[in-house]
Order: structure tokens, then C-alpha cells, then sequence
């Protein structure tokens, strides 16, 4: 009678399984003298069967295997458990090969905070969890995902005892308007391995709408421009800063000043005169997000405007018996080509993108403070704005001339010739 030897020793198990884990075992038995005909593979605790049956197929000579989940082999419930495994031959006889495992729960995580599909509306956000399992919880770990696993933005090791973790506007790794998955792991103190995911999406909460109050001054007809931050509330964050920027009824828009405390004071020196416009005022949170308030405004006047220097703070206006002139010319050529008259005898012209305008004005002041003014600036700038009572607004190369009757006569005639350069705002 052959009697196959023990299975030698079995080189699978590890110490510790979870309970929703996965055995896979394998062992050794048989010899080139024995025949083995087959393994009996039993699974017992607190001398009870939990699970049995007989494996037939060897994976290759002399070595045996077997797969099953922890709830197939009886073992899904905490605690000591035995495995055997006993080779036999045709007639039964043989012997086994031991091993003891233990069993536990993986730890429990409970995500808090962001719950499953929730919309996180500001920075900083905290999230929170709980973590808890019989052995303790020796580390944890925190990994942050796009929604669809593909990009991972954050693994950050943690201590066991923490349970939250704080996103702040200077990290950078939350952007407005995007999705995420939070998954946060734990191990145990026997160095099982449990976690959680909460998937969320970014839509960052506007501060309030900001304003402005707007002042102008008559004598340059510019405008100050003194701007207010709305209240920040539960539902509104706090205004981090503002910029303004003027809108022109063309929809040409000009930024004139950023990064504005509430009440900081702005000035514009060349807003268009006679028709509307708007200030449009943006505030932005500490998040990047932003709220527009707007205020539209119409400066109704019957003066000619004009500034000089760098930032358009020296200025003059003109009014009275007023004549104004403006001509374009566009650039190109005309061909007379020989076409047996079918063109009635008349030129081709080809256009190019040069663009001239000019123009001419003159305008009478009483008394001579307006025309020294004029005369002091002539001097000094060649070029400089004129903007005109029905909205059009032109930088221009300047030739002015004062005619004054004499003897003494309290009315000067000022005339101006003028061609237009490229339009650009002061400073």
C-alpha cells in the first residue's frame, strides 16, 4: 500500500484576511514514488467545519492550488481559523499540512464631507470622515481624482487619528466648475486596508455685486469714479479686489484700473460726451469668483472737449459758435484699363487699408482766460483728444491759430485744423 507523504507545507495564506477578502492558497504534496490522487482541503473554527471539499486537479507536478472568497470558504466572519490540506492516494490513505489565519473586518470609512454629488460652493472647504476598526487605525491616506479616475491631483499620506482634511485657495488644487472623486483609505492596526469615495463638482458662490459712484467735472468733463463693494453674506463671499472698465456704446471696452480696494477712487479722463456708455465694475473672491454691477451713464453737454499730456489731465472746451468740418479719405489707385468703352469710359479702383481723417473747427470764447489756456497748450503739445458733443472722440495732430480784434474786444476766435493719428486711451 502506497502512502503518498504529507503536503509539505503550504505557502499561500498570509496571516491576516478581511472579511470581504479573497483566499488563495497553494501547497505541495506528492512524490516521484507516490501516487496523489487528490487534496482534501478543510477550513475549521472553534473546532467546527466552516467549509470542505476535495481539489482533484493538480495546477502543475507536485503543486496544487485553490481560489475562493472568504464568504465561499466560511471565513467571512471575524476571528481564528484553521486550513488543512491532506493529500491522499486511490486508497485514501495520506497525511495534511496546517496553517492558522485570522480574520477581521476591514476598516469602516464614512465620508462626511463632501457627501456623494454634492455641489462644494467655496474655499476653504474642509472635507471630514470617519475611520474606525477593532485593531485601530495606524495610518490613513487621502487621494483626490478628476471624476472619472484618470487624473490624480493629490495622495497625501495622513496620520490614523486624522479625520478631515482642508482645501484652501492658495493649494490651487480645486478649480471652479470642475468635477472631482474623493476617495480616503484607511489601514488597520493589523494592516488591513478599507476606504471610501465621494464624487463632487466645483461652482464657486459670487461675491456680492459690486457699484460705483460717478462724479463729473465740469470743467474737464472727465469723471471720478469711487468704487463700492456689495456686503459679503452667508451666501455671498467677501470681495477679495475690483477693476472697472468703461464700455463705449460701440462695445469698445477699456479697463482703467484693477486690483481696487472698496473705495478706492479712479479717475477717466475721456469718457465720450452726448451718448451712452457704461462703468462696468467686477469683484472677485478670494476663489476667482467673480460678480459684475454696472452703472450707465450719458455726459449731456454742448462743449467740444480737449486733453493734452501723458495722462490727459491738462484739458480745454470751446462752445460757443461753433463750426466743425471732418473728411476720410481712403487710400488707393484708379486705372483707366482699355475696354472698348463697356465701362462707360471710367477708372478701377483699388482700395488699400490706409485711412486718413481730418478736420477743421473754430469756436469763439469771450474773455482771454480760454484762449491763453489754448495758446499754453499749443505750445506745448502737438498731439493730443478732442472729443465732441455727439460721442465721437479723436487723437489728433493739432494747428491752432487765435485771431483777437483790435483794439481791445472781449470775443477771440479760435480756429483748429487738425488730422487724425491712431486712437489710443490716456496712460
Amino acid at each position: 500500500m502506497a502512502v503518498p507523504p504529507p503536503a509539505s507545507w503550504i505557502d499561500a495564506p498570509k496571516s491576516v484576511y478581511a472579511t470581504d477578502g479573497r483566499v488563495s492558497l497553494r501547497w505541495w504534496c506528492g512524490g516521484s514514488r507516490d501516487v496523489v490522487t487528490g487534496c482534501r482541503l478543510t477550513v475549521t473554527t472553534s473546532g467546527a467545519t466552516a467549509f470542505a471539499t476535495d481539489v482533484t486537479t493538480q495546477s502543475s507536478t507536485y503543486e496544487w492550488r485553490y481560489s475562493a472568497s472568504m464568504a465561499t470558504m466560511g471565513m467571512n466572519t471575524p476571528g481564528t481559523y484553521e486550513i488543512s490540506v491532506y493529500g491522499y492516494n486511490g486508497e485514501g490513505n495520506g497525511d495534511a499540512a496546517f496553517a492558522t489565519v485570522k480574520v477581521y473586518a476591514a476598516p469602516v470609512v464614512t465620508i462626511l464631507s463632501p457627501a456623494d454629488s454634492e455641489v462644494v460652493t467655496g474655499l476653504p472647504f474642509t472635507a471630514s470622515w470617519t475611520a474606525s476598526d477593532t485593531s485601530g487605525i495606524a495610518e490613513e491616506v487621502l487621494y483626490l481624482y478628476d471624476s472619472s479616475l484618470t487624473t490624480l491631483y493629490l495622495q497625501r499620506p495622513l496620520d490614523g487619528s486624522a479625520r478631515s482634511f482642508t482645501f484652501d485657495v492658495d493649494d490651487g488644487m480645486l478649480a471652479n466648475g470642475n468635477g472631482y472623486r474623493l476617495i480616503v483609505g484607511a489601514f488597520s492596526g493589523v494592516g488591513l486596508y478599507g476606504s471610501n469615495a465621494a464624487r463632487f463638482t466645483t461652482s464657486w458662490m459670487p461675491p456680492a455685486q459690486p457699484t460705483a459712484t460717478i462724479e463729473v467735472d465740469e470743467d474737464s468733463l472727465g469723471t471720478t469714479i469711487t468704487v463700492l463693494a456689495g456686503e459679503g453674506s452667508e451666501t455671498a463671499p467677501a470681495t477679495e479686489s475690483m477693476s472697472i472698465a468703461r464700455v463705449d456704446a460701440d462695445g469698445t471696452r477699456w479697463i482703467i484700473a484693477t486690483g481696487l480696494a472698496s473705495g478706492a477712487v479712479v479717475h477717466d479722463p475721456l469718457p465720450p460726451l452726448g451718448v451712452p456708455y457704461t462703468y462696468e465694475i467686477t469683484a472677485v473672491s478670494n476663489t476667482g469668483a467673480t460678480s459684475v454691477g454696472t452703472v450707465d451713464m450719458t455726459i449731456t453737454t454742448g462743449y467740444w472737449a480737449f486733453n493734452f499730456g501723458a495722462r490727459a489731465t491738462e484739458h480745454a472746451k470751446l462752445r460757443f459758435n461753433a463750426k466743425t468740418a471732418v473728411s476720410t479719405t481712403h487710400g488707393g489707385d484708379s486705372y483707366h484699363f482699355a475696354d472698348g468703352g463697356q465701362g462707360s469710359g471710367l477708372p478701377v479702383y483699388y482700395a488699400t487699408t490706409d485711412r486718413d481723417i481730418s478736420g477743421s473747427g473754430s469756436w469763439d470764447t469771450v474773455g482771454q482766460q480760454d484762449a491763453d489756456r489754448i495758446n499754453a497748450l499749443t505750445l506745448r503739445y502737438p498731439v493730443g483728444w478732442m472729443r465732441d458733443p455727439y460721442g465721437h472722440r479723436y487723437r489728433a495732430n493739432m494747428r491752432w491759430s487765435i485771431d483777437h480784434g483790435f483794439p481791445a474786444s472781449r470775443v477771440w476766435a479760435i480756429s483748429l485744423d487738425w488730422d487724425a493719428v491712431r486712437f489710443t486711451e490716456a496712460w
